[in-house]
């Protein structure tokens, strides 16, 4: 009889660790299979981040280039001579006012990026370098919508300030002829407006500063989401 209830105790014992090793099992296997499920999302989101930089990075080119064209327009307008405005085509005439009244803004490709933060995922990006300098360019792209609405305010000031001369030109269906020469010689000669003009510009050249430091940050994460890809693969 007492070898019998040996033989019992011992069975119990062995179901238990049994029990628990299948318990840890279950476990480890729900583990590894989160972790897959993890691991799937995360190359499906680097995925989505990658072909949102890119768009940031062609986008910002583009803005950071045509800043740079305006700039030089401007210099040329705010120093040109008489005889050297009427020596301009209508063509050059009409790119430079342009230049005066169009600025370029930065719409920052985020959608990915906001989906992982709305639904309190970026965690599931294990590089901690790529999580901060997301959360960087997301603030950096909203602390410059300020700017970026003074600039449009001072150059809605310029296009309604032609009003007096016959303008705007060649904007819309509904535009007037195109602007001449002669018609930008005479805003050139009006202190009042080329004040609007340079407060404008003030606000662009501010604004480009800023671009400037999304474009580094949009190089950095091109190159994160890179080394990303690359540990994925591995």
């Amino acid at each position: 009889e007492g070898a019998m209830a040996q033989r019992t105790r011992n069975n119990l014992i062995a179901e238990g660790i049994l029990i628990v090793v299948s318990i840890l099992l279950a476990f480890g296997i729900d583990a590894a299979w989160d972790a897959r499920g993890d691991r799937a999302q995360e190359a499906v989101a680097l995925a989505g981040l990658r072909d949102d930089f890119i768009a940031n990075r062609t986008q910002m080119d583009r803005i950071l280039e045509r800043h740079r064209a305006r700039a030089e327009a401007f210099a040329w307008f705010e120093t040109a001579r008489p005889q050297d405005i009427a020596a301009i085509s209508a063509d050059s005439a009409s790119a430079i006012f342009r230049s005066l009244y169009l600025p370029e803004s930065f719409d920052g490709v985020r959608g990915n990026a906001d989906a992982l933060i709305g639904a309190g995922r970026m965690e599931l990006l294990r590089s901690e370098p790529l999580r901060e300098r997301l959360a960087t360019f997301i603030n950096l792209v909203d602390d410059a919508d300020e700017e970026k609405a003074a600039m449009r305010t001072g150059s809605i000031d310029v296009f309604r300030a032609t009003t007096r001369y016959g303008g705007p030109w060649g904007v819309g269906a509904s535009s007037l002829s195109r602007i001449d020469s002669a018609d930008l010689a005479a805003l050139r000669r009006d202190e009042e407006f080329m004040g609007l003009v340079r407060l404008a510009y003030h606000w662009s050249y501010v604004y480009a500063i800023q671009l400037a430091g999304i474009s580094e940050v949009i190089d950095d994460i091109l190159v994160l989401l890179g080394r990303a890809d690359g540990a994925e693969s591995g």
